[in-house]
């Protein structure tokens, strides 16, 4: 599918996220929440590192292996609303802090280069700037580095578990399927 990325790249901004109303309550104020649109960004808690751009609707190009995809996920990702496919790409050096995902149950990655996700334990130290608290990366409290795999999907649950992006010196591109399934059921 890299070459399929190839094709589209030039349809890729900059990353600006939605807000939901579907946050559970009290999840603004925790130190491990992000949102990165219009409203939040310049309150400066939601820090993301510039460099990660996407492409909405991957499905729209009909590319085989994206619509396999979107089929055979459909069970996680299925909802009252479209849910589909975003591609992500984070270019050298992005950073993306530690955090939970309070809008969805989990992720699934499927990568088109090699990738890692950091996994930190739930009591990262919370940093008190302006009025907020917020984590940052903090070597003590990983549990592990995960490498995807370039064969298989790899679904994150990403609610629970704190997680964040320290991207190498290569970009990173791969396809994002959002569940909201019970984890449970993947």
């Amino acid at each position: 599918m890299l070459d399929h990325y190839q094709e589209i790249r030039h349809r890729a901004k900059p990353y600006v996220e939605r807000h939901t109303e579907f946050i559970p309550d009290g999840s603004e104020t925790s130190p491990y929440f992000r949102c990165t649109c219009a409203e939040c960004s310049p309150s400066g808690k939601h820090q993301h590192g510039a460099g990660h751009l996407f492409i909405r609707h991957v499905e729209r190009y009909r590319h085989p292996e994206v619509l396999r995809l979107v089929e055979q996920l459909e069970y996680i990702t299925q909802t009252l609303v479209p849910n589909c496919p975003v591609m992500w790409i984070y270019q050298p050096g992005f950073v993306l802090p530690p955090h939970r995902d309070f809008a969805r149950v989990s992720s699934v990655i499927v990568p088109l280069t090699p990738a890692t996700v950091t996994l930190y334990r739930d009591d990262l130290p919370v940093v008190h700037y302006d009025g907020f608290d917020t984590v940052e990366h903090n070597p003590s409290y990983v549990i592990a580095e995960h490498e995807y795999s370039l064969v298989h999907p790899t679904a994150l649950h990403a609610s629970a578990v704190v997680h964040g992006v320290r991207n190498g010196a290569e970009e990173r591109v791969f396809l994002n399927f959002t569940g909201y399934c019970p984890w449970e059921a993947i």
